[in-house]
């Protein structure tokens, strides 16, 4: 019994690790794709001066 409850402790451990850094990597992403965004929504004038399209868009 006591062999089983260890290796339920042991699994549960395991998991738990897991599912942090589940968390953690899905926390990182995500600030990731804002800042990315923000990078975007910033130069967005650039990019479409690149592709030829300001003028769709009007003024600023």
């Amino acid at each position: 019994m006591m062999r089983f409850l260890v290796f339920l402790l042991i699994l549960y451990a395991i998991f738990h690790v897991a599912v942090l850094f589940k968390i953690a990597f899905s926390v990182l992403f995500l600030a990731a794709l804002v800042v990315g965004f923000w990078v975007l929504w910033r130069l967005k004038w650039v990019i479409l001066g690149i592709f030829g399209l300001e003028e769709l868009f009007g003024d600023r």
